[in-house]
């Protein structure tokens, strides 16, 4: 039901905004299971950011790879996927994820080096190379 889907999805936006993130992650993940198709990259987003959030960087893992399936285009899964799996200790995994989000238009270098869940790629030659290759650039 498109309707119910909706008001889900604003219900989960406004507990994210509140920072009440378990509930937030329960209203997205519940959007996804009464309409996938509508609001698909949304809700797995915003879903796997609430689990990264609460420290559950597998719940993200899955959410986030829905959200960059839903949307190929799309950069921000692919960061907060970095992200998660930095968080799960797959660093290639993390690395491949960043590297993949760059070629999507991520090019901030100043949050690649100053989030605390890429702390540890950062002694990774591929992530000092992607810092030397963004340059400092602001988001396309």
């Amino acid at each position: 039901d498109p309707k119910r889907a909706k008001a889900y999805l604003q219900l989960a936006e406004l507990y994210f905004h509140k920072n009440e993130l378990a509930e937030a992650r329960s209203w997205y993940e519940k959007t996804l299971l009464v309409e996938p198709g509508n609001y698909t990259y949304i809700a797995s987003l915003k879903a796997g950011v609430c689990a990264l959030r609460l420290g559950d960087p597998h719940g993200a893992e899955q959410h986030l790879r829905r959200a960059s399936e839903s949307d190929p285009r799309q950069w921000q899964p692919l960061y907060r996927l970095a992200c998660a799996e930095s968080q799960q200790g797959d660093v290639e995994a993390a690395l491949r994820a960043l590297e993949a989000a760059a070629a999507k238009g991520f090019a901030d270098v100043s949050t690649l080096q100053g989030d605390a869940c890429l702390r540890p790629l950062a002694a990774e030659p591929r992530f000092q190379i992607l810092v030397r290759t963004l340059g400092g650039g602001a988001q396309r």
